[in-house]
């Protein structure tokens, strides 16, 4: 009918589909256990260039530059033109601002001043930003809305090449890439997502929601081969489950090859990031 239409989201590949497109099947878990060394190296290419089909697929050569022109057409036709935007330098500024700090939490008021505008501009670059889809903006957990809103949000891209497209070395990031990459993997799986962060400052990465109960409290960390973080990573986790009161605590790492158990009064589980990355829920 004439004024109506019908919105579809279509995300990037997700690591299985990626692998798909690399000729990988991922079958049975022994299947993918004898695979482990060849997955994991496709992991680091996954975070490192993301999963938009056609970069997958091409020579190394021409990924960076094919992501760039992805960035630059996000911006000028799916915002800049859509949303006429006079603006179009601060705008590129803000997108370039939250790519470098992605996976952190970003107040509005402390943004701004680096981009050289206002509150109320940033506040509505963003909400642009996030009707193209191109990045998310995660509210902190509390059961008051009024809380939610006051807090300052975590920023995440719909894409890791994003981010690797302006220049960044993956072994600057790898941490803030995996944490973007479970995010992206729990909005697919279509869970409500926010973080959170104790009274003392320890911060969860993902306090995991469908519909009124809280499934899940998530910790990303790219090596816990050193005990103090481990115990850091651990303790966070616990605190979370005392204050939220859920007991399904995982700790996604890629310093482990399989799924190992952390027992005590509340079990943590270490999961592999490539192998969760496969898994159909949040477990």
């Amino acid at each position: 009918m004439t004024g109506r239409h019908l919105d579809v989201a279509v995300m990037p590949l997700s690591f299985r589909e990626f692998l798909g497109f690399k000729g990988v099947g991922c079958g049975s878990e022994p299947s993918m256990t004898k695979q482990r060394h060849l997955i994991r190296n496709y992991l680091r290419e996954f975070l490192e260039s993301g999963g938009f089909p056609k970069a997958t697929l091409v020579e190394k050569s021409q990924k960076m530059p094919l992501l760039q022109t992805y960035l630059s057409d996000v911006l000028m036709k799916d915002i800049i033109r859509r949303f006429k935007i006079r603006e179009a330098g601060r705008l590129e500024a803000l997108a370039k601002y939250y790519l470098t700090n992605t996976a952190t939490v970003q107040p509005f008021n402390r943004v701004r001043v680096p981009i050289g505008v206002s509150l109320d501009t940033v506040q509505r670059f963003s909400a642009h930003f996030s009707a193209a889809g191109l990045f998310y903006f995660v509210s902190k957990f509390a059961y008051s809305l009024k809380e939610q809103m006051l807090n300052p949000r975590k920023v995440y891209t719909i894409d890791t090449g994003l981010r690797a497209a302006m220049g960044f070395r993956f072994s600057e990031d790898r941490g803030r890439l995996m944490e973007n990459a479970v995010f992206i993997e729990l909005l697919r799986r279509g869970y409500e997502v926010f973080y959170w962060k104790s009274p003392n400052s320890r911060e969860i990465d993902f306090v995991i929601k469908k519909g009124r109960a809280i499934e899940a409290l998530i910790q990303v960390c790219d090596d816990i081969d050193h005990p103090q973080t481990r115990r850091r990573e651990v303790d966070a986790l616990l605190e979370a489950s005392k204050h939220l009161r859920c007991n399904r605590l995982l700790l996604i790492t890629d310093s482990v090859d399989a799924e190992e158990k952390i027992k005590g009064r509340r079990t943590v589980t270490l999961a592999p990031l490539w192998r969760w990355l496969l898994r159909d829920n949040c477990d």
